[in-house]
């Protein structure tokens, strides 16, 4: 996990996907999210979908609301609470 944490760190989107699916297997929520952010908030639509996913499943709706005022349309498509 910790190689995974160091390619994420650098910005390596895959990686920080695959560290994400780590720590939520452990429910490990939190860490989890904020894994996501960097990639997300760089663009990579994989990791805005899973974020978008999990704020949902958590109920996260100021984060989804965060994310779509700053122009992620990501959380829109699949959250009703928005």
């Amino acid at each position: 996990m910790d190689e995974l944490r160091l390619r994420a760190g650098a910005g390596n989107g895959s990686a920080a996907r695959r560290l994400a699916d780590l720590l939520t297997e452990q429910a490990r929520e939190d860490e989890t999210i904020t894994v996501l952010h960097v990639p997300a908030d760089a663009g990579d639509r994989p990791a805005a979908e899973q974020l978008a996913d999990l704020l949902t499943k958590q109920e996260r709706v100021d984060e989804l609301r965060i994310r779509v005022e700053a122009g992620d349309r990501t959380p829109q498509t699949g959250c009703p609470m928005l």
